[in-house]
């Protein structure tokens, strides 16, 4: 049976997140479909904005069919804010690129307005030859799925779930635990403090859109193996799958301290 593939976005559906030393594209639809670690110049890890699902995305969005969406940046920031209406709720999406330490992240904050929101998330990484891994550290419970990593959950007035994916060189150690609201918070005082708060940064106009309905599971990684239990923590850190075929049937994580 023949797959059905994402359609491509107009590239107004687009919004920019960055941290001054590359960017992303996240379109209206919750999906990430471009960025480039660690540089502007670099390999893209997400390239869905070229092709499809498959040449790398990070999806983030609800589960159901969704009535409205609406965008903005915080005044004089590069934080993103999305909001989808659906009928079961609304449920709030902020998405940031904190100021670079010494490793770039990527911030994703789930916040519910109102009502109660099931969810998805769907991360396809396509990585440079191995060199590098990218950590995603959530709040909710994730798998393999066809060289993805997926989760559903859902989210109730007044919840929240963070999720922050760091890039990293492969031999070297997991990256610092960060916490996702805190980097929210920093992200948002750091371009307000250059900035003076200025209004001049908006997004896309509110548009109504109608999301595709996933089923899916959660996250796993590259050559172990053998399963191993849910870490108990409530902010799982977890190596995400690269292209390689070792991926293929959803192979357990390696997980960091």
């Amino acid at each position: 049976m023949a797959t059905t593939r994402r359609a491509a976005l107009d590239l107004e559906r687009y919004a920019l997140i960055g941290d001054t030393q590359t960017a992303g594209l996240v379109g209206d639809d919750g999906s990430l479909d471009w960025l480039c670690l660690p540089r502007f110049d670099s390999a893209a890890c997400f390239a869905a904005l070229l092709g499809d699902e498959r040449h790398g995305r990070w999806l983030l969005a609800p589960a159901s069919a969704v009535v409205r969406v609406s965008r903005r940046y915080r005044p004089g920031t590069l934080v993103l804010e999305t909001e989808f209406e659906t009928t079961q709720g609304v449920v709030r999406i902020i998405d940031c690129m904190p100021p670079r330490g010494s490793l770039p992240d990527v911030v994703r904050l789930v916040c519910g307005v109102r009502g109660r929101v099931p969810m998805r998330t769907e991360l396809t990484v396509r990585l440079d030859y191995g060199s590098v891994v990218l950590w995603l550290r959530s709040d909710v419970e994730l798998d393999g799925e066809r060289l993805s990593t997926v989760g559903e959950f859902s989210i109730g007035e007044g919840e929240e779930a963070g999720f922050v994916l760091t890039w990293a060189p492969s031999h070297e150690d997991a990256p610092r635990q960060a916490e996702p609201r805190a980097l929210v918070r920093d992200t948002t005082s750091w371009w307000e403090r250059r900035t003076g708060g200025s209004s001049g940064l908006s997004a896309a106009p509110t548009t109504a859109i109608t999301a595709t309905r996933c089923s899916g599971r959660w996250s796993r990684s590259r050559r172990s193996r053998s399963r191993r239990p849910a870490v108990s923590s409530p902010l799982r850190q977890r190596r995400c799958p690269s292209s390689s075929a070792a991926c293929a049937t959803g192979l357990p994580l390696l997980l960091g301290a």
